[in-house]
């Protein structure tokens, strides 16, 4: 899996921070995204890829740290097929600010 620029940003600016686990790290980890204004679901994201931990895990030490206002589920599934889906060397995938396009179906699939 390819991760979205954005995303492995967000993933690398921890790193520097000296962080390489979530556990025991969970404040300072959301803390440092909320500053370099990373958005709810990006967090999640970010934990997600950046420490292996099942989304669901993710979506609950973002949620219950109250530290982001709530998205409208519009803009998490946005976010979360733009930054699960990307992909530059798919043939179907292309992205800029103004116009996301993805494969509906995986290759062989039609």
């Amino acid at each position: 899996m390819k991760i979205h620029p954005q995303i492995s940003k967000l993933i690398d600016l921890l790193k520097e921070a000296g962080i390489n686990e979530l556990i025991g790290n969970e404040k300072k980890v959301l803390l440092i995204l909320k500053d370099k204004v990373a958005t709810q679901t990006e967090a999640v994201i970010t934990l997600h890829l950046g420490f292996k931990i099942i989304d669901e895990e993710a979506e609950k030490e973002v949620y219950l740290s109250e530290l982001w206002e709530k998205e409208s589920i519009q803009d998490i599934a946005y976010q979360t097929f733009l930054y699960m889906n990307y992909n530059p060397s798919d043939s179907d995938f292309s992205y800029d600010d103004n116009n996301v396009k993805f494969s509906l179906f995986s290759k062989g699939k039609k």
